[in-house]
């Protein structure tokens, strides 16, 4: 049986607040408002940048610098999002699927969490880690980052 002992009147308003904010801007990616406003103010048009795991930040992200790399492991969100991509024409966007299930003794192995091993050091502005396997997309990506790079880790 599920268990509602978390919806205070506090969970509630916020919540509440959230789906006001993310119904007035839908383009944006769903992360928090104060990380958003740094992100605008911080990205530059030449900056590279890597995300495990896409959606709304994915194109958030094309509009704003030179290229992505983005990583997916879920095959009908795949489909989804590389079908936007087409309609809207986003060519800096290199979008990589590599179909994993999210159990740990799959990480050594994974291609996913791989796409790290192919870039250089020092290379990117910044990472997204917002999918599966987040601790070891983390640690790969730090060597990634440029010094003054950003990594931004969701949800955690």
């Amino acid at each position: 049986m599920r268990r509602f002992n978390h919806w205070t009147p506090r969970y509630l308003r916020d919540r509440l607040i959230e789906m006001v904010y993310r119904k007035r801007h839908p383009d944006y990616p769903w992360l928090t408002p104060q990380a958003i406003h740094f992100l605008k103010s911080y990205l530059k048009r030449s900056d590279k940048g890597l995300e495990f795991g896409s959606g709304r930040s994915t194109f958030w992200f094309a509009r704003r610098v030179s290229s992505l790399i983005s990583v997916e492991h879920d095959v009908e969100w795949h489909r989804k999002v590389s079908k936007k991509l087409t309609e809207k024409k986003i060519v800096n966007v290199t979008y990589r699927f590599f179909h994993e299930k999210e159990k740990a003794q799959e990480v050594k192995t994974s291609g996913y969490v791989a796409v790290a091993h192919d870039l250089p050091e020092n290379s990117l502005d910044f990472v997204l880690v917002d999918g599966i396997f987040r601790e070891h997309c983390t640690l790969e990506s730090v060597p990634l980052l440029q010094p003054g790079g950003v990594l931004i880790i969701d949800n955690v």
